[in-house]
C-alpha cells in the first residue's frame, strides 16, 4: 500500500512538474498565441514540485503531497482565470482558435490537480474515507464558486441570453398614468436621431484633426492656388475605420475626390486619379488577411513604385502642382495593431522586410515605398514642378512620424486625421464657397 501511495505522489510530482514546463514553453513566448498565462500558476507547479520532491526524498511524503495537491488546485483556477477570455472568444470564432498546445496544458493541469488530491487524501491521517474524500472536494467545489463566480459576473448579459433568462423586470407601482419617461428624445423621429448621429461624428472628426506641420504657412491654400493631385495608393482605398468592432459600413461614404471637389472647393487630378483607381493599380493596394487565430488585419502595406507612378503620370503633375496631397494609412484593429516583425503575434507578410514592403517588418515606419514617393515629390518640388507637399497621416494608432522634420522629403504641412468614418464630406462650414457645413479635411486644407 504504501509503495502504491508513493508511486502516486510521484506520478502527481511529475504532472506537476510537466505541466509547469509545457506551460512556460507553450506560453511563456513573446510570440505565443496566449501571451495571457498565468505566471503565479507556473511557479506555484514548479515550486511546489520541487519542495515535494524534497519532502520525497526526506521521506516526508505526505507533507509534499499535500502542498503539491493545494498549490495545483490554485494554479488550476488561476490558469482557467487567464484563460477563460481565450476560451470565450474560441467558442464564437473571435481573435481565437482551439489549439493543441491548449489542451494539452489543461490536461495536464487538470490530471494534477486530480492526482495530488488522491495522493493528499490517502495521505490523511485521520481513519474513514467520507472525511478524506470530503476535504479535497470542498477545496476543489471552492474553488470552483470563486473562479466561477467572477467569470459569470463578468459574463451575465452572455450566459443570461443563453438561458434565455431576463436581466431585469419591470415592476409597476403607483400611478400607472404617470410620466416615468425622465430623459425625453429631442428627435421625433428615427431618422432626425440617425442624422443627428451622423452630424455629431462629422463635427467629432473634423475637431480631431490635428495640424503636425505647417511650414512657412502653406495652409491654408490660398484660392486660386487650389488644383491639387493625390499621391499615394491609399488615396483611392483609405481607412476609413477599423477592423473587428471598429469597423464601419462605407457604402455610402464618399472619396477623397468627391470629398474635396465639392461646391468647386479644389480642382483634383483626374488623371492620376483615374490611373490610381484603375483595376490594373490593385496590386499596389494593401493586403488584409489572418494575422493571428481568428485575427484578421493587415498583410502588407501597399504602394505604388514612384517610377511607375511618374512614368504614368509626371506629364499632368504641373497642371495640378498647387499642392501634392500625400496620403499615408495604416490599418488597425483587435489583435493587428501593431504588427512589428517577428516579435508580434499579427506579423505582415513581408515579415523581415526583404520583400521591399517594410522596413524590418515595421508597420509603423515609412515602407520603402513610400519613402520613395516622398524622394520622388521633394525633386518635383525642387524642379518647381509642385508648389508644396502636404502629407494626410491616416491611422488610429501611433505611426513613427519622424519623416515629417526629415529635409530629404521636403514636407511643408502634415494632418492627423485620423480614421474619417462614414462621413468624410462634413457639414456646416461658414465659408461663402460651400453650403453651410462644419468643416472637414477640405476645409482645414483651405480655410486652416
Amino acid at each position: 500500500m504504501k509503495e502504491k501511495k508513493s508511486l502516486l505522489s510521484w506520478i502527481g510530482i511529475g504532472l506537476a512538474i510537466l505541466a509547469a514546463v509545457l506551460y512556460a514553453v507553450f506560453y511563456g513566448k513573446p510570440n505565443g498565441s496566449m501571451n495571457n498565462m498565468s505566471w503565479p500558476a507556473f511557479w506555484l507547479l514548479l515550486g511546489a514540485g520541487a519542495l515535494a520532491v524534497v519532502a520525497a526524498l526526506l521521506k516526508k511524503a505526505r507533507f509534499g503531497s499535500y502542498l503539491l495537491a493545494a498549490c495545483s488546485l490554485i494554479a488550476f483556477v488561476l490558469s482557467v482565470y487567464a484563460f477563460y477570455p481565450y476560451i470565450s472568444a474560441a467558442f464564437v470564432g473571435i481573435d481565437s482558435t482551439w489549439e493543441v498546445p491548449f489542451f494539452v496544458v489543461i490536461v495536464l493541469l487538470l490530471g494534477a490537480v486530480i492526482v495530488n488530491a488522491v495522493a493528499a487524501m490517502q495521505a490523511l491521517p485521520f481513519k474513514g474515507a467520507a472525511p478524506k474524500i470530503a476535504l479535497p472536494v470542498c477545496a476543489s467545489l471552492l474553488a470552483v464558486m470563486l473562479v466561477g463566480g467572477v467569470i459569470a459576473n463578468e459574463n451575465a448579459p452572455q450566459i443570461s441570453g443563453f438561458l434565455k433568462t431576463p436581466t431585469s423586470i419591470e415592476v409597476h407601482t403607483g400611478d400607472p398614468n404617470e410620466d416615468t419617461q425622465y430623459y425625453k428624445s429631442n428627435y421625433k423621429t428615427l431618422a432626425e436621431l440617425m442624422a443627428a448621429g451622423r452630424d455629431k461624428a462629422e463635427e467629432a472628426m473634423a475637431e480631431g484633426i490635428v495640424l503636425l506641420r505647417n511650414e512657412n504657412d502653406a495652409l491654408p491654400l490660398k484660392e486660386g492656388e487650389r488644383k491639387i493631385g493625390f499621391f499615394g495608393i491609399s488615396s483611392i482605398d483609405p481607412v476609413y475605420g477599423g477592423t473587428g468592432s471598429g469597423n464601419v459600413d462605407t457604402s455610402s461614404a464618399p472619396s477623397w475626390k468627391t470629398a474635396f471637389e465639392r461646391n468647386g472647393l479644389f480642382t483634383v487630378n483626374e488623371d492620376l486619379w483615374n490611373w490610381y483607381s484603375a483595376p490594373e493599380q490593385e496590386v499596389y493596394k494593401r493586403t488584409t488577411g489572418q494575422t493571428g487565430p481568428g485575427v484578421t488585419g493587415a498583410k502588407s502595406i501597399g504602394e505604388a513604385p514612384w517610377d511607375v507612378i511618374k512614368s504614368a503620370n509626371g506629364a499632368s503633375f504641373s497642371q495640378y502642382g498647387d499642392a501634392a496631397i500625400v496620403v499615408i494609412s495604416r490599418l488597425g484593429g483587435e489583435g493587428s495593431d501593431m504588427p512589428r516583425g517577428t516579435l508580434a503575434l499579427s506579423q505582415l507578410d513581408d515579415v523581415d522586410g526583404a520583400l521591399g514592403d517594410t522596413v524590418n517588418g515595421d508597420y509603423l515606419k515609412l515602407s520603402p515605398k513610400e519613402q520613395a514617393m516622398l524622394a520622388g515629390l521633394k525633386a518635383e518640388k525642387d524642379a518647381g514642378t509642385i508648389k508644396k507637399i502636404v502629407v494626410l497621416l491616416n491611422f488610429a494608432n501611433q505611426v513613427e512620424a519622424d519623416f515629417i522634420d526629415n529635409e530629404a522629403y521636403g514636407i511643408d504641412a502634415a494632418l492627423w486625421i485620423g480614421t474619417p468614418g462614414q462621413h468624410v464630406r462634413g457639414r456646416g462650414c461658414a465659408c461663402r464657397q460651400c453650403e453651410p457645413v462644419r468643416p472637414s479635411v477640405r476645409h482645414v486644407l483651405a480655410f486652416a
